[in-house]
Formats: C-alpha cells, sequence, structure tokens
C-alpha cells in the first residue's frame, strides 16, 4: 500500500503517523516506498551547511542525521544516539532510531519515552572504516547497512526503503572549511564536534569513507531494485574543502 502513495512534502507527517502505533516502535519496513522516484536530501552536520539558508530546504523531502534535527527543518530525524532520537519524539518529528543506542548492542537497547518511532536493525556496527552490507544485499525491509558513520545507514534508508531516485548529501563535506568540520551551533557541548582538521579523530576520517561508498551504495540499490539512484552531494561555490 504505501508504494502506491505519492507522499510528497506537505502530507509526510499525517501520512506516515498513520503507521505508528500510540507508543513503542514499529519497523521500518512500513515507510517502504514513501517517497518513490522522488528526490530525499539527507543532512551531516559539516561546516557547509553555514552557508546553506535554513528556508532552503522548506520544499524539500529532508532526513536529517542525529542531532542536525535539532537545528535543521526535516521530516526525518534519523538517529543511532538515544539523546538525539529522544529529543526528536519530544518535538514532535517522526523518528527512525537504531535498535541500539549509539548503534552497538553493549549500550542497550533504544527504548524511547512518551511516543512511537520507526525502529531498524542492522549488523554490529564496526569502529573501523568498513560497512557491512549484508541487510542490502538480502534487501532485508526491517534492517539497514551499518558503516562507521550513520549517513551510511540513512542512505540506505532513503534509497532502499524509501526508494527515493535522488539523494543529495547535505554537510557530508569530506573535509573542514575554515579549520572547523561542523556548522555553527551543533553540540555546543562538545561532544560530537571535531574542530581539527587533521583527521586524527573519528569524525574526520568516517565522512571521507561515506564520501568514498556513496557510489557503491547507489549501484548496489539500482542492482535490487531494477531502477537507477543518483547520488550527489551539496558543495560550495567559491570555498575550499581542506582535504
Amino acid at each position: 500500500m504505501a508504494s502506491l502513495l505519492h507522499v510528497g512534502k506537505i502530507n509526510v507527517r499525517s501520512v506516515v503517523r498513520v503507521y505508528l502505533p500510540d507508543t513503542g516502535s514499529v519497523s521500518i519496513r512500513y515507510l517502504r516506498g514513501f517517497h518513490k522516484g522522488e528526490t530525499v536530501w539527507l543532512l551531516g552536520s559539516g561546516k557547509s551547511l553555514d552557508f546553506v539558508p535554513r528556508n532552503f530546504f522548506n520544499d524539500k523531502i529532508v532526513v536529517g542525521v542525529n542531532a542536525t534535527c535539532n537545528d535543521w527543518p526535516v521530516d526525518y530525524a534519523f538517529a543511532h544516539h538515544y539523546e538525539d532520537a529522544q529529543h526528536a519524539l519530544d518535538h514532535g518529528l517522526i523518528v527512525v532510531a537504531s535498535q541500539y543506542d549509539q548503534g552497538r548492542a553493549e549500550n542497550g537497547m533504544n527504548e524511547l519515552k512518551n511516543g512511537a518511532w520507526f525502529q531498524y536493525k542492522h549488523p554490529w556496527q564496526p569502529k573501523t572504516l568498513v560497512m557491512d552490507m549484508g541487510p542490502m544485499e538480502r534487501d532485508d525491509p526491517d534492517a539497514l547497512v551499518i558503516g562507521s558513520n550513520t549517513v551510511t545507514s540513512a542512505m540506505d534508508f532513503a534509497g532502499r526503503i524509501l526508494e527515493a531516485s535522488t539523494l543529495v548529501l547535505c554537510g557530508v563535506d569530506g573535509g573542514s572549511i575554515d579549520g572547523q568540520w561542523n556548522y555553527k551551533g551543533y553540540n555546543d557541548d562538545g561532544t560530537m564536534a571535531w574542530p581539527d582538521p587533521d583527521r586524527s579523530a573519528p569524525g574526520g576520517t568516517a565522512i571521507p569513507h561515506v564520501r568514498a561508498q556513496a557510489p557503491l551504495i547507489a549501484q548496489v540499490i539500482t542492482g535490487l531494485t531494477r531502477r537507477g539512484v543518483a547520488v550527489f552531494s551539496l558543495r560550495l561555490d567559491g570555498h575550499e574543502f581542506a582535504q
């Protein structure tokens, strides 16, 4: 049924909520085909977003990754981290959350409170720069690809589950701008911001890896669905990305 619905921008929350219980989680499989053939924009936390007006995304289908949903208008709050998922749920957003806090089984289950959300399963999240393509290769409707960065799973969600035809990565910079990795205001407490451009921190290595894997993800989605998936990245004219 979902694949027959052309949800579009205006009806996202009202239509999606039909598939949610009053409390607790349901599988992402209920979102299959919700944006078939559409363009979905995925927001990372890169510094380039400081140069994009907040209202730029108002008429677009947007998946915000982790804490970006706190600062930008998004349709889907896609989170590995319990705090980000709970914050988004408390603010009435459609939440798509990992079954585990921070994507790791040893951290316990993501049991959110006071609402309902969509949940995805995934293999063990690697700490090194590798990606487990297992769920995509099996076309598992309950599970997503996992990599060293949450953006990897968000791409699989948008391309294979929502069935978008075009994915646009925004704030997935692959480098720093003016010595900063993150847009201004992202996690001001500093727990997830890596301002050092020497790429020695996890944030400095995972993002370029995601950009390198993007064509592979698009290729596998295309093979599974027999339809093309194009992946683009929002870049800045007149600004040099430190590599």
